[in-house]
């Protein structure tokens, strides 16, 4: 996701539901399942990829997640004789799950819900001395159908609630969304992933989409993702409109790899690496792109404690940010977390 300006604050507000983590319990060794709900860095893995057949499991999931910073940007303008100044920049971000999985017994299908409760964004830009507060409210229901053998097919609907308050942007508004994955289970040495997510809101001119495609390799130690975002982050509508009428043209190219280590029969240890490029225009002037870069370094465990599955996250980004027409360029820092814990009430 992009954080790092006024763009990123929309981008943030519409970022793609990464799929119903609990909703959907994947194959053992499919990449939901490796990442597991603290797969930050390469957040198309956390999706309803495939399911996992395992009679008669209910289970019940409470979750918090995170962003903290960016510490700090640098920015440097054309024509300042001083060169460098810094300006400070603070996002404090918190999204508490509940979540609720039911795969029937001697059945192929499972089905969930999970409820995000308010997310908040609290912010200062360098440009302007923008302060604001988003708070969301996210409902999802997910189904997922293992159709053969070695294909399963995952599908998540949901609705959220956004709320804006600045002294930049205002408005309430709802966006419904939709995501669908198909994977092939393959074997131990390879599987396959294709997804579809899609934003259904007027407020994204209907063209808010991303496509990506995830390889699980050598029994589910090495898992590659490939993932291309494009759409608009604001309508062009005016009036109403809580973004006054800007159109911001996205695309988005991100690509990750992740280690798993098996520690034991159940833990794992998983070590994530994730570079995106994005290009969004109009932020600035409408001619000139603001071109983002983030290197994602992320490392994860998940393990049982009982009848208790752990799953906890640690991740740092490194955003790099420039748009030419305004002659600035910006870095700084982030860092996110994710601390699941999920109950398989009748294991």
């Amino acid at each position: 996701m992009q954080w790092g300006r006024m763009g990123g604050l929309l981008l943030g507000c519409f970022a793609l539901f990464p799929g119903a983590q609990a909703a959907v319990l994947p194959d053992a060794n499919a990449p939901a399942a490796i990442m597991g709900t603290a797969g930050i860095a390469i957040d198309s893995l956390e999706g309803v990829e495939a399911v996992r057949y395992n009679p008669s499991l209910l289970a019940l999931e409470v979750g918090m997640k995170g962003m903290l910073g960016l510490s700090q940007y640098r920015e440097k303008r054309a024509g300042e004789i001083a060169g460098v100044r810094s300006a400070p920049l603070k996002k404090d971000t918190y999204a508490p799950e509940l979540g609720l999985t039911v795969t029937p017994d001697n059945t192929d299908f499972g089905f969930g819900l999970l409820l995000d409760t308010p997310r908040q964004f609290k912010m200062v830009w360098p440009e302007g001395g923008g302060t604001g507060q988003i708070v969301s409210h996210r409902l999802t229901g997910a189904f997922g159908w293992r159709l053969l053998p070695d294909v399963a097919l995952g599908v998540s609907a949901g609705v959220e609630r956004i709320s804006l308050d600045s002294n930049r942007v205002h408005g309430d508004f709802t966006a419904p969304f939709v995501t669908g994955a198909v994977t092939w289970l393959g074997n131990n040495d390879l599987r396959l992933t294709a997804r579809y997510d899609q934003y259904l809101s007027t407020n994204l001119n209907g063209q808010k989409a991303a496509m990506g495609a995830t390889a699980t390799l050598g029994g589910g130690l090495w898992v590659t993702d490939f993932w291309r975002l494009h759409g608009q982050i604001a309508q062009q509508k005016g009036g109403d409109d809580p973004w006054g009428g800007a159109t911001l043209p996205m695309e988005q190219n991100r690509w990750g790899l992740a280690l798993v280590r098996h520690t034991n029969d159940l833990a794992r240890l998983r070590l994530g690496f994730a570079r995106s490029d994005t290009k969004t225009r109009g932020v600035v002037d409408p001619l000139m792109p603001v071109m983002e870069r983030e290197w994602h370094y992320a490392v994860g465990m998940r393990a049982p404690l009982r009848d208790v599955w752990i799953d906890a996250a640690y991740e740092y980004i490194f955003h790099d940010v420039s748009h030419d027409s305004a002659g600035s360029a910006f870095s700084g820092n982030s860092y996110r977390f994710s601390v699941d814990m999920t109950w398989e009430l009748n294991p």
